[in-house]
């Protein structure tokens, strides 16, 4: 999404908001993040992208720019 201001990142399926905010990465260091499935929207002033597809993810460090 051009001009993106805000990425939410959901686990799989929209089971829990597990991330609201500028960054186009979060990291695993003392968050809930883990292996799993997770999906993930741009938002700017006038709304909110899809959900991307749920991507399973093996690593500590989530990106999605």
């Amino acid at each position: 999404m051009a001009d993106a201001t805000e990425y939410q990142l959901e686990s799989g399926g929209g089971g829990k908001r597990l991330y609201t905010g500028p960054n186009a990465y979060v990291s695993a260091n003392g968050n809930a993040y883990c292996a799993g499935n997770y999906r993930v929207r741009a938002c700017n002033a006038g709304g909110c992208s899809s959900w991307s597809a749920d991507h399973p993810v093996t690593r500590g460090v989530l990106s999605w720019d």
